[in-house]
């Protein structure tokens, strides 16, 4: 769960997630690999809450984008397809160890201020955008659109397309 999620995305973790780590071995053994202790702050509810960090497999979460960036092209520009690359930027990847503002976590904050500018104000596309909308940009790279993902208003992944 990604604290900066709404109360939404928190309770489908704590409810839906839930039921399907129980009833699967093979992803309980995937998601719940070598977990680290933590505690986070919620600044929504001005906690401070004890959770697991998770090691996740990018390059997989990146190739799920990349179908859910393809599928959006299709439905939002009527084409049948987009063919060419698109690199996407997991905005809420964060490496938990002693130093936050480290080399991985820097770039990370950055790109979301980043892409939080490019796209503050750009039309928020979904029948119901506390639990996901997508915006689409064509001004982030001269010939082609970028596109963010926007899950539980807080879970953020940038699309480039290319």
């Amino acid at each position: 769960m990604n604290c900066d999620n709404n109360e939404i995305g928190r309770t489908q973790a704590t409810t839906k997630l839930a039921r399907a780590l129980l009833r699967s071995d093979g992803l309980k053994l995937a998601a719940l690999n070598n977990p680290v202790r933590r505690h986070i702050y919620d600044p929504s509810r001005r906690l401070i809450l004890e959770t697991a960090a998770l090691t996740v497999d990018p390059e997989r979460l990146k190739r799920c984008f990349d179908h859910i960036g393809r599928g959006l092209y299709w439905h939002h520009f009527n084409q049948k397809r987009f063919t060419g690359q698109i690199s996407a930027h997991i905005e809420f990847l964060v490496n938990p160890g002693n130093d936050l503002f480290g080399e991985f976590n820097h770039p990370q904050r950055r790109l979301r201020e980043l892409a939080s500018h490019a796209f503050s104000s750009i039309q928020k596309i979904g029948a119901n955008p506390s639990a996901f909308y997508y915006q689409v940009n064509h001004n982030v790279i001269e010939l082609y659109p970028a596109m963010r993902l926007v899950f539980y208003e807080g879970s953020c992944i940038t699309l480039v397309f290319g």
